[in-house]
């Protein structure tokens, strides 16, 4: 059940804030939000690999009110993660086979029939010989990555069925973020990158001055991500997919990433100065308009972040509490 904490107010806005984590289960976090609804995971248990924890995570689809949250891990999966949601349809990936030899296999869950669909290509083609994994959707074309046997990452795009999978040209690289013709990423050398039409070519997001960068979302021909900026991590936002970043990074901040966007609004986190962790952030367009989401929590939580945002305004996260527990956050504007 979400539970619902205060009201608060800042610079001109006013946030309701729920947690909407499963009782019982120990929460990873939001990763999408759309339509009313969140997505993430939830751990529901550990196993031991060797010297390595592997978690047994499951999918889940969450309510912005307390309706109840739907576990949507796919049958016979071993467990399963979701990354991002849009126009009804759900991204992430499902592990198949056994503890200690399992495979991803990127899928879609149609929120309305909550049925998974593998998209996985049976029997693999080059480049998703060790599994695949979808990170992002725009409600029509899925994205993400692939690796191959020597777990080189290659980004892929699909829509919507396992036979519809399109290599994206150029190195190895991540595709994080998909509107309309235009998909962006980060290579494995650490360069955003951007592709474009049917076929999938690519040329890099312009970033003068970083070293290693990446974009992380896309909405139109806006995009955001973060990169190296003199000495520190700063988010960073494209207003147009040909021109050079806006630094997002407010002189309140020492450092920054931004994971999302939708209209006008970015979201990601921000490490404010003088403090050693990380908090929630929200912008429009400029470091000015730097937001720290963390301050609408109650008491009790040390650090956050904000992984998506809808085209009304609202935030999804994560916040981790004095005990080191992690909880599904929702940051929802109050008209």
């Amino acid at each position: 059940m979400a539970r619902p904490h205060s009201q608060f107010w800042a610079f001109g806005l006013t946030y309701k804030v729920f947690d909407v984590s499963v009782r019982g289960l120990k929460a990873d976090g939001l990763t999408g939000i759309s339509g009313g609804f969140e997505v993430g995971s939830e751990t529901l248990s550990t196993y031991q690999c060797g010297s390595t924890t592997e978690f047994l995570d499951n999918a889940f689809r969450y309510p912005t009110r307390p309706n109840g949250a739907v576990d949507l891990n796919p049958p016979r999966a071993l467990s399963s993660d979701a990354f991002g949601i849009n126009g009804g349809i759900m991204v992430g990936d499902a592990q198949f086979g056994t503890e200690c030899n399992s495979r991803p296999h990127a899928g879609i869950w149609n929120l309305s029939s909550k049925v998974f669909i593998d998209l996985q290509p049976v029997p693999p083609i080059s480049g998703t010989e060790r599994g695949t994994v979808a990170l992002a959707t725009d409600g029509v074309t899925q994205v993400g990555y692939g690796y191959d046997y020597a777990s080189v990452p290659h980004a892929f795009a699909w829509s919507g069925k396992a036979a519809s999978i399109l290599r994206l040209h150029g190195p190895p690289a991540i595709a994080t973020g998909v509107s309309g013709k235009y998909i962006v990423g980060v290579t494995a050398a650490g360069k955003a990158i951007l592709w474009s039409g049917t076929q999938g070519y690519y040329g890099s997001l312009p970033c003068p001055g970083c070293g290693s960068y990446a974009a992380t979302g896309i909405d139109g021909i806006r995009a955001v991500g973060d990169g190296a900026v003199m000495g520190a991590v700063h988010a960073l936002f494209w207003p147009h997919l040909d021109g050079v970043p806006i630094d997002l990074n407010s002189a309140s901040t020492a450092s920054s990433s931004a994971l999302a966007i939708r209209l006008t609004t970015e979201v990601g986190y921000a490490t404010p100065n003088g403090v050693s962790v990380p908090h929630a952030a929200v912008w429009n367009g400029s470091a000015q308009s730097y937001l720290d989401l963390h301050a609408f929590l109650p008491a009790g939580y040390t650090q956050s972040a904000a992984d998506a945002v809808d085209a009304r305004g609202d935030v999804a996260g994560v916040a981790v509490d004095s005990s080191g527990v992690l909880h599904a956050i929702v940051w929802l504007i109050v008209p």
